[in-house]
């Protein structure tokens, strides 16, 4: 398994744990609130947090997880269009350009020698196409345009990637992996909003933005959220 795909599992990982952590306290919430509406004029005013068993001591934190490497850019030279800028190169190159640069992945969560192969001989955006429609979009805040980039490489698996024309050259500034129901552009913040396999009716909902000091997207929130009943994740 490449550095870069492990990074994304481990992440996934991580997400998982701490979204059934959270959706526990959101239940357990839940069961505690009770009693009905309660008129204007008898509302309580308010007041702020009250700390309970404030006599015993404070827990000691959690041994904190190793510190994981920050993703760095990857550098794909030799693309075809390169110095007219991003929208004149074929995604289609930039996807093979990048399984060179990572050599054969030996996981299936990356696209593979057979997907790239069928990307280069299908038009990207049509239904039997793994590549989805490039969308272009100023995540950096420089005023170009980067190249998002969504393959599908393996059945409900995701591939979602950046690129940027970082000094001439086409970057990979983000690597993920998701099984999203959405991916949206608010901004320059790209979110992924991803269902709770092991609990219907929530989602953890991903935040990418730029990172100057690394020049990558980062993961800025994961958050989980309870989904409104009839939206696509609360039917998964």
């Amino acid at each position: 398994m490449s550095p870069v795909n492990t990074m994304s599992l481990r992440r996934r990982s991580r997400l998982a744990g701490v979204a059934a952590l959270l959706v526990a306290a959101v239940s357990a919430a839940g069961c505690a609130g009770g009693g009905g509406a309660v008129s204007a004029v008898s509302a309580p005013a308010l007041a702020g947090p009250k700390r309970l068993w404030s006599d015993r001591p404070v827990m000691p934190p959690p041994s904190p997880e190793p510190v994981q490497p920050a993703e760095e850019p990857v550098r794909l030279r030799g693309i075809p269009g390169a110095a007219a800028g991003i929208r004149a190169v074929n995604p289609a190159d930039v996807v093979a350009a990048d399984y060179r640069a990572q050599r054969p992945p030996e996981d299936s969560y990356e696209p593979g020698a057979a997907v790239v192969s069928k990307i280069r001989g299908c038009t990207a955006g049509k239904p039997d196409c793994p590549l989805r429609a490039p969308v272009y979009q100023d995540l950096t805040g420089d005023g170009e345009e980067e190249l998002i980039l969504a393959v599908d490489a393996s059945p409900g698996t995701l591939t979602l990637r950046v690129y940027a024309l970082l000094d001439g050259v086409v970057t990979r500034v983000l690597n993920a992996v998701h099984s999203p129901f959405s991916v949206e552009v608010a901004g320059r913040d790209l979110i992924v909003r991803e269902p709770i396999a092991s609990q219907g009716g929530y989602e953890v909902r991903t935040v990418y933005s730029w990172d100057a000091g690394t020049r990558t997207l980062v993961q800025r929130t994961a958050e989980v959220r309870q989904v409104p009943a009839g939206s696509p994740g609360a039917r998964r």
